[in-house]
């Protein structure tokens, strides 16, 4: 699914609402997303973005399997984690 990090991704904004109604509505799929904002990035300014936290927060209930994010031009690749940047093994 492609969602959009330019516009309001805040909890209760109509692009989360309609992640989370599309999320429950394909339980069983395999789920890889993809926006331009990354929620975490290493490198000179590395810093969590809170502002896509309600996108990866859904994600991750649902059992997200890919986060694609390209914002800062570096190849990078974690390990799962949760909304906090925690391991987990979800």
């Amino acid at each position: 699914m492609v969602l959009n990090s330019s516009v309001s991704t805040a909890a209760g904004s109509p692009q989360e609402q309609w992640l989370e109604v599309d999320l429950a509505a394909h339980p069983t799929a395999c789920t890889l997303a993809y926006w331009h904002l990354p929620r975490f990035y290493s490198g000179w300014s590395a810093t969590e973005r809170a502002s896509v936290k309600p996108l990866w927060s859904d994600l991750y209930a649902a059992g997200a399997e890919v986060v694609l994010n390209a914002h800062t031009r570096h190849y990078e690749r974690f390990a799962p984690q949760d909304p906090q940047r925690r391991a987990s093994c979800h």
